[in-house]
């Protein structure tokens, strides 16, 4: 046993036992050249825009500018988060390289302990596995502390035999146990199972009395843990408060990100799983009691798999997948030659079906990813070497398109972004000031809602905000931070609309009262109960307090639990359906009138009075599946908002006017291709649209699609019962499905989107689609759908 020393000699011949040295020290090179070409960024992505690109280089802007996590950043990552997203920043760079090296070189030699006496057959099976099949960070990171769980029992088992830790032994272990200090700061959630396998080792440990080993382990964690936060610019004081802030983060995450998926996949997983832990407990070495700790190893971190892949039940499900691979060949070196060829065939076939599931071209896949792997990191080494300063020349120019697509101007004082979209405000050279959750979908519990609001009301909150109304997962738009949002209306005010974006400048004169007023209604409800809620003039904002049942907490402990949907009916009679979080709905939200973009927002800051049609006039809350899992009944309260409005802002919103001017010709041609996606938020197959203010209209048109034709210049059309028509102008919008339909890429510039103030119109219209061209308008006759405009 490695780092062990045995108390008599081997007895075999020196032949021999060069020709093992050479073929360990072949399987040991391959595996640090496997690990370091998979785990080192040698060539990382550069800041992009988008939800995740966003947190990715806000976290690395966070650690380059010295913010406290815990305090100023609370994440589900630390100061090594580019460890785990391998995006660039100038600033990180050495921290995410070397950092990332320590964590290659301790786990090539994990591999190696564990795999060193394993036929060739497994070691090249796990060698391409970790090159061609495993996608996820997560599931490296899973399978360390795996193999150092089962190193320590293979130590156990050594020290049964009568043999004594050496010099090796201890060194050894230092170099096991270092990363299970760097893990958390990099992935705090990995916390969990750096706990758990200590947990473990030690109970293996104690029982052989080992107990300078077990300190040694403990010592090697802490001592490992504070160089690394302090080497990434962190206050050895601020430790503690970057786990405990990010508690509330990780135990809300369950009901708050889950989505469905394909429940076969995570059955056909458990039962893998089963079978796994079921060949440890019977073919491992050594007495109950010891393969009972090592089925606990394995159980332990494919659970934690388990709820890494399929909560969030999409591609994370490839976690699951490369984990329960990785499963089962450690497990083929415990198990005899008999049992491991059945127990692999069975976890290979999991795996296949979950992650064929998400790969277009499966077999194509995972010859580009070993392609793309090391040819990836040989380019990245020979640029690192030959110009090193490539990458800042890469990274300057990512951030110069990045500003040109945010036009986000330079602004007086602090900015800070809602929802997310860190990526535009970082280049735009603005000075930014985060929230402590950056983006604001992750504001999921009471306590998070408290620590972005009072950021809000802090002496450093940010001089300005720019805001876009971004929610995920169908969930209610007003969720997102919407404790915040009473602030933002009292204290901001509206200054611009540009690009999306609704521009926000903190008042000079701030309004006294930043909470809602005294509740107006509520009461206790059930599911499915109709709520209607108060009259009032005003905006209202509710609390929402929904608990989970004992059943739902220990499902939501164990996997997940079932979703909230709030059904909305607004004054006209038009209805929303949507998908609530219950740590938001606590925390407080706008219930009426209905936000769901930023325009509304804006509206609602300028004079909510415009905003007539989406007044809801009750809600009824209920569980998608398993009501059980939720207590029945739940308590709500309804505040009115009271805020300074700016209504001579909603000149300045750009909102599409009917158009004054008049086309030489105007021809109703035979056919247009395209659509109307949506009006008002709702498909047109519904029925008639009705409006009162605003008429949002989302959709496509092209004149021809082969040949591929898309307009200049796309019109709305309103045409009264009197055949008048009017016109009002669109912006055109990427759309990368319909060129990916038609196989015409120019097609992608086919999208259409627009605004339209219909404020000055009143009764029944017909809404249609024309486009122009050399002043003659050419009016669709397909689309005739139903809209009833009423300013009551």
């Amino acid at each position: 046993m490695s780092g062990l020393k045995p108390n008599t000699a081997s007895g075999r011949s020196a032949s021999l036992i060069n020709n093992r040295a050479i073929k360990d020290a072949v399987f040991l090179l391959a595996l640090l050249l496997v690990a370091i070409v998979v785990i080192v960024p040698l060539s990382p992505r550069m800041p992009w825009s988008g939800l995740d690109p966003s947190w990715m280089y806000g976290m690395n802007e966070a650690t380059a500018q010295g913010m406290s996590f815990g305090k100023d950043i609370v994440f589900t990552f630390g100061p090594y988060s580019s460890i785990y997203t391998r995006s660039y920043l100038p600033a990180t760079d050495h921290l995410m390289i070397w950092g990332s090296l320590v964590l290659a070189v301790s786990f090539a030699v994990a591999v190696w302990l564990n795999f060193r006496t394993a036929g060739w057959a497994l070691k090249i099976a796990l060698l391409v596995t970790l090159s061609a099949l495993t996608y996820s960070r997560d599931a490296l990171f899973f399978f360390y502390t795996m193999l150092v769980g089962i190193q320590v029992y293979h130590w156990a088992m050594a020290f049964d035999a009568k043999q004594v830790a050496g010099s090796k032994g201890f060194a050894l272990n230092a170099v096991l146990f270092v990363p299970f200090g760097l893990l958390p700061l990099i992935k705090g959630s990995t916390l969990a199972a750096c706990i758990g396998i200590s947990f473990l080792a030690f109970a293996l440990l104690v029982k052989r009395r080992q107990w300078k080993l077990c300190l040694l382990i403990g010592a090697t964690i802490l001592v490992s843990m504070m160089v690394f936060w302090a080497l990434s610019g962190q206050p050895l004081t601020g430790l503690a408060g970057y786990f405990i802030g990010m508690a509330p983060i990780v135990s809300g995450y369950t009901e708050a990100m889950a989505i469905k998926g394909a429940s076969r996949e995570y059955i056909m997983y458990l039962l893998a799983t089963v079978a796994l832990v079921g060949f440890l407990l019977r073919g491992t070495r050594g007495s109950y009691y010891d393969r009972t700790i090592v089925a606990f190893v394995f159980l332990g971190i494919l659970f934690l798999a388990l709820k890494a892949g399929f909560v969030r039940h999409d591609s994370h499900a490839n976690i699951s997948g490369a984990m329960i691979l990785l499963g089962a060949l450690l497990a083929g070196t415990l198990l005899s030659t008999r049992s491991a060829p059945p127990l692999l065939a069975v976890c290979l076939l999991v795996w296949g079906y979950i992650d064929f599931s998400y790969a277009q071209n499966p077999i194509e896949s995972i010859g580009a990813n070993t392609k793309n792997t090391f040819s990836g990191a040989w380019n990245g080494l020979k640029q690192r070497v030959s110009t090193p300063q490539a990458l800042t020349n890469d990274f300057n120019d990512r951030i110069n398109q990045l500003n040109k697509l945010g036009a986000i101007p330079k602004l007086e004082g602090t900015v800070d972004i809602y929802s997310y979209d860190q990526s535009y405000l970082l280049a735009s050279g603005n000075k930014w000031n985060p929230r402590p959750i950056l983006q604001s979908y992750s504001v999921y519990t009471p306590k998070l809602a408290e620590l972005n609001k009072m950021h809000l009301l802090g002496d450093n909150r940010p001089d300005n905000v720019i805001f876009n109304v971004q929610p995920i997962d169908n969930r209610l738009p007003t969720l997102e931070d919407g404790a915040s949002w009473p602030i933002l209306l009292s204290n901001y005010e509206p200054t611009a609309f540009s690009g999306g974006y609704l521009y926000l400048k903190h008042r000079n004169t701030p309004t006294p009262s930043n909470e809602p007023l005294k509740p107006i209604g509520g009461g206790v409800y059930s599911f499915g109960e109709q709520i209607n809620l108060p009259e009032s003039d005003k905006p209202l904002f509710a609390k929402l307090d929904i608990r989970k049942s004992l059943a739902g907490s220990v499902m939501n402990t164990l996997f997940k639990t079932s979703q909230l949907e709030m059904k909305l009916t607004m004054q006209n009679g038009i209805t929303r359906n949507y998908r609530i979080i219950s740590g938001m709905t606590e925390s407080g939200f706008i219930i009426s009138p209905l936000i769901e973009n930023t325009e509304e927002f804006g509206l609602l800051t300028s004079d909510a009075h415009t905003l007539n049609d989406k007044r809801v006039k009750s809600i009824e809350i209920s569980a998608t599946k398993l009501p059980f899992l939720w207590k029945r009944s739940f308590n709500i309260e309804f505040y009115p908002l009271d805020y300074p409005s700016s209504p001579d802002f909603i000149g300045k919103m750009g909102f599409a006017k009917p158009l004054s001017g008049s086309f030489d010709n105007a021809t109703l041609v035979q056919q247009c291709n395209g659509s109307i996606d949506s009006a008002n938020g709702v498909s047109p197959s519904s029925g008639t649209i009705k409006a009162s203010s605003l008429l949002n209209i989302q959709g496509w048109l092209a004149a021809s699609v082969s040949p591929a034709e898309v307009p200049d210049n796309i019109y709305l059309v309103l045409t009264d019962s009197e055949g008048k028509r009017h016109l009002f102008d669109t912006e055109h919008v990427t759309r990368p499905d319909v060129g990916e339909y038609f196989k015409q890429p120019s097609l992608n510039s086919s999208g259409y989107q627009s605004t339209a103030d219909v404020s000055n119109l009143n009764g029944d219209y017909k809404l249609g689609l024309a486009y122009a061209r050399d002043n003659e308008l050419f009016v669709c006759p397909q689309f005739n759908v139903p809209v009833k405009i009423s300013q009551e």
